[in-house]
């Protein structure tokens, strides 16, 4: 789709790993989600400092929705291989 691999345009240079890249669209009445998934390695190279490189991302994308006319969102999802809690030993 369109806006799919608009977001990958954009992502794919930060990754260290490209090929874990993973991008899905839901649509509901608020307009269009995009939802992707990195490796865990390349998740604080996406986010950047105080989160300024998602933002960006998230700037840009609203932007090509506007020239689409469409209303887009962008979700990082967390990556599957996060540590679980432990639990707590008696």
């Amino acid at each position: 789709m369109l806006y799919e691999s608009y977001l990958e345009l954009i992502v794919k240079p930060l990754l260290t790993k490209p090929e874990k890249f993973n991008a899905f669209v839901t649509k509901d009445d608020l307009g269009v989600l995009l939802h992707f998934s990195v490796a865990k390695e390349d998740m604080p190279r996406v986010v950047g400092k105080e989160g300024a490189t998602m933002t960006a991302v998230r700037t840009l994308v609203r932007q090509f929705g506007s020239m689409h006319q469409a209303r887009l969102s962008v979700k990082l999802d967390e990556p599957e291989t996060a540590p679980k809690p432990l639990e707590e030993s008696k």
